[in-house]
């Protein structure tokens, strides 16, 4: 599935939940949800960082950027994990600033590439982190980010992950001297609770 931006890939995402008689349905944690396993979202340049005009949410947008990027990075898991992972020796790696090394020193790299999952942690926890991993790639002058979710609320969380996420690509895109490519988001489960799904997404 794919979109020009942001606001278009989401908004052309939702039309995949307009039939949940058609979806996986089952009882989570937090209640009954309808899910599509292994959605593929392209969003065709992150240069757009926009949120969808009827995305109700933006509080979320703000609080994830400020996770990666502003005064909550230091309680953050995600940044943490980004960008000081813990080794048992040594010092700890700034992902994001080996990656770009990387991609400086050799632009057709297929190695410029970040984990955020800890087995160790993440398998018996129940919050465990999403997304797990990503990839950086520089392909015709252009900054691809290639992103691994486990698991999207996608009328609630999708839209903030994306933002950020492409936040981070046009920087590090600026960094590079190249521009903003595409976004490949890989979601193992992208959802909608069945609550948000039959007042928002079919009932329009």
């Amino acid at each position: 599935m794919t979109g020009a931006t942001i606001a278009e890939a989401w908004e052309q995402g939702l039309l995949l939940f307009r039939s949940p008689a058609d979806l996986y349905r089952h009882d989570s944690e937090r209640g009954v949800a309808f899910e599509i396993t292994g959605l593929n979202v392209v969003i065709e340049s992150a240069r757009d960082l926009t949120a969808p005009a009827r995305y109700q949410f933006p509080g979320l947008v703000v609080d994830y950027a400020e996770r990666l990027f502003g005064a909550e990075r230091d309680r953050s898991l995600l940044y943490q994990r980004m960008r000081n992972w813990a080794v048992a020796d040594g010092q700890p790696i700034d992902q994001i600033t080996r990656l770009t090394e990387i991609l400086a020193a050799s632009p057709d790299t297929r190695a410029a590439a970040f984990t955020l999952w800890r087995p160790e942690d993440d398998l018996l926890s129940s919050y465990s982190v999403s997304p797990v991993s990503g990839c950086f790639r520089i392909i015709s002058q252009c900054l691809e980010l290639q992103l691994v979710a486990r698991s999207v609320d996608f009328w609630v969380g999708a839209v903030p992950e994306l933002i950020a996420y492409a936040r981070l690509a046009n920087e590090l895109a600026l960094t590079l001297r190249v521009k903003p490519g595409p976004i490949v988001y890989h979601m193992w489960s992208a959802h909608i609770y069945e609550d948000d799904c039959l007042a928002h997404v079919v009932a329009p």
